[in-house]
């Protein structure tokens, strides 16, 4: 056989003739063993394009979403840009209005932002609003929660069942080909060996569809991956040059340091409350204590007074 011919019969619904060529049939021109091997080829050729459709349809649909938020990003961080020139990046400002389009723009997106959202550290001085991130972009933005098929059982298990098809339809076809030997006399022996050995090369075709395709399947993945992968790290690195971190240790040693200066700030007016009302007790209180006194001193003396007034005035 010509090495056109050997290519020629790994495609389904190929024969070989008595003159050891290969020739395009029909159904009903197959061997047994051909068209075992014909219909694994085809079915793994299904199975193949109706999970390579669906890998590209899940690629599209996460392409979509980590573009609309990868522009967003970098249109918030051209203008803070502009708006700070020292090169100091805080999207506190502009916050608001980046919330409102990710809120408009797509649900999961969305229901994403709103986790991320809640780990922020939101503080409002008078009129100034800062926000501060306290957690990794790469936390909530990341391969499990941006790119749909990661982690599907579903697609990680596809190329082994290609290969395991693959194996499988080989190990059928060597079956039915040894059991159509002929053992009854030697010549009739010797030509099935003939035959057979002839043949093992061609039930061999399935595997090889089987691991090809399940090669194809695996670099196609990885490589979509790939795309999606360094987009990801760009929109990691955005949010965490725009969101000022702040761990929760920084927050803590503020609220500690708040308190510090709430208690002496409490003790300096508790010692003034208390040198206050000394004051007043020593300035009002006491004289009037003194005052009280000398009246009730003096007050049995003027009763004796006006008890003696009342009586010489009564003789």
């Amino acid at each position: 056989m010509t090495f056109e011919s050997i290519i020629l019969k790994l495609a389904p619904f190929t024969y070989i003739d008595n003159k050891q060529e290969v020739h395009w049939g029909t159904w009903s021109y197959l061997s047994d063993g051909d068209k075992i091997i014909t219909s694994v080829e085809v079915l793994l050729i299904v199975l193949f394009t109706w999970y390579m459709i669906k890998l590209i349809t899940s690629w599209k649909k996460d392409k979509k979403q980590i573009n609309i938020l990868s522009n967003l990003l970098e249109k918030y961080r051209t203008k803070i840009k502009e708006n700070y020139t020292d090169g100091h990046l805080d999207i506190s400002s502009e916050y608001t209005e980046l919330l409102e389009e990710i809120n408009d723009s797509n649900p999961k997106l969305q229901k994403l932002w709103k986790e991320f959202d809640e780990s922020l550290i939101k503080k409002a001085d008078g009129n100034k609003f800062t926000i501060r991130n306290s957690i990794d972009a790469e936390y909530f933005f990341n391969k499990k929660t941006m790119i749909s098929h990661l982690g599907s059982k579903l697609f990680s298990s596809i190329p082994g069942m290609l290969l395991g098809i693959g194996l499988l339809g080989t190990f059928i076809g060597l079956y039915f080909a040894l059991i159509q030997m002929d053992v009854t006399n030697a010549d009739k022996l010797r030509e099935s060996i003939k035959i057979l050995i002839n043949m093992v090369g061609v039930k061999f075709a399935a595997s090889i569809w089987g691991l090809g395709l399940s090669v194809i399947f695996t670099y196609a993945d990885k490589q979509l991956e790939s795309g999606l992968k360094k987009k990801l790290d760009r929109i990691q690195v955005i949010i965490d040059q725009i969101f000022i971190r702040e761990t929760a240790e920084q927050n803590l040693d503020g609220i500690l340091l708040q308190n510090t200066q709430q208690t002496k700030a409490l003790n300096g007016l508790a010692t003034a409350l208390t040198e206050k009302i000394a004051n007043e007790f020593n300035t009002t209180l006491i004289p009037k204590i003194a005052l009280m006194n000398t009246h009730f001193e003096n007050m049995p003396q003027h009763i004796s007074n006006s008890i003696n007034e009342t009586t010489l005035s009564n003789i």
